[in-house]
């Protein structure tokens, strides 16, 4: 069954862009219209985060994160057998030669957002960044799909590690001047275990573990960020968080990750991920059975918000 999927794909990918779009406008209306695919999730999400919005710019923001969610899927199917020439054309980088990627001195810790198209960093690391270039990877439902997300994402030497034996698999990288990405927007396995920190006045669990890994390392951390610029057409840079994890205090850096996310979703909002439900877990709750705490200086605010939203 894998070849048959992964055949389709592949003969979708031959397509030019403009019959995929077309398709990818097919999809969008099925998705959002007939399917209504997580409309709650992501009606919720946008309301939480942009409460001075009226119904009217809600909805345009909605819509146009359907219209590049499909674009998405099909970009990503579009990857798996792009040309260099087209990588050029349609994705261009901004480089910070501070950053030292073609000869690096230290480990190198990058941290990513859901913003679309996630999967072209793959396209971008694999070609300008000195090997290992790791990435972690969560495994999901669809034996078939993840196969096929796998090739894809090493078809440029990237070195896939499962987030499920994470240390077992990037033991061997470890002593290495590495670069490792991660996506690390996601919900956290443990909540009562990881840092409650405000995102949009909300205060929500982030993993700790970029920062348990960078001190681990000594690695810099820098942030990858992605801009939309057209159908296909993207602007990627890097921003320089820290060459030195071991002036930040705990939670430090993943204030910081937060804080940029949020600055890249008030820019483009309608290119972030509005359909995972971020918002999930409500931190009375478990400041009630865990005795969880808001992280850094955002603590007293996030308090406040809290016990301002239960009255």
């Amino acid at each position: 069954m894998f070849y048959v999927v992964y055949f389709i794909f592949y003969i979708l990918s031959k397509l030019p862009w403009g019959i995929l779009f077309l398709i990818s406008d097919i999809f969008y209306l099925f998705l959002y219209s007939i399917f209504r695919y997580r409309r709650e999730v992501v009606r919720t999400n946008l309301n939480l985060v942009f409460k001075d919005k009226n119904l009217a710019d809600i909805i345009k923001i909605e819509k146009q994160f359907y219209k590049n969610f499909t674009d998405y899927f099909f970009e990503t199917i579009k990857y798996l057998t792009i040309s260099e020439a087209d990588i050029e054309k349609r994705i261009t980088n901004l480089w910070q030669k501070d950053l030292l990627f073609t000869k690096p001195e230290q480990p190198t810790i990058i941290l990513q957002g859901h913003f679309m198209n996630w999967e072209l960093i793959s396209l971008v690391l694999g070609k300008h960044i000195q090997p290992p270039v790791i990435s972690v990877y969560k495994h999901i439902s669809s034996g078939i799909i993840q196969k096929i997300m796998l090739r894809l994402r090493s078809k440029r030497g990237l070195k896939l590690v499962n987030t499920d034996h994470f240390m077992k698999e990037f033991l061997p990288f470890r002593k290495l001047n590495f670069s490792l990405v991660l996506v690390a927007d996601q919900n956290p396995i443990n909540p009562e275990k990881s840092l409650w920190i405000p995102f949009f006045d909300v205060p929500i669990p982030f993993t700790d573990g970029p920062e348990q890994l960078a001190k681990m390392t000594k690695a810099r951390v820098v942030y990858f960020a992605i801009k939309k610029l057209g159908r296909g057409k993207y602007q990627t840079s890097f921003e320089l968080i820290t060459n030195d994890i071991s002036e930040y205090k705990k939670g430090d850096l993943m204030i910081k990750y937060k804080e940029l996310v949020e600055k890249y979703i008030l820019e483009q909002p309608e290119n972030y991920l509005w359909s995972h439900n971020r918002f999930k877990y409500k931190f009375e709750d478990f400041q009630a059975k865990a005795g969880v705490e808001i992280c850094g200086d955002s603590k007293n605010e996030g308090v406040k918000k809290v016990n301002q939203e239960r009255m």
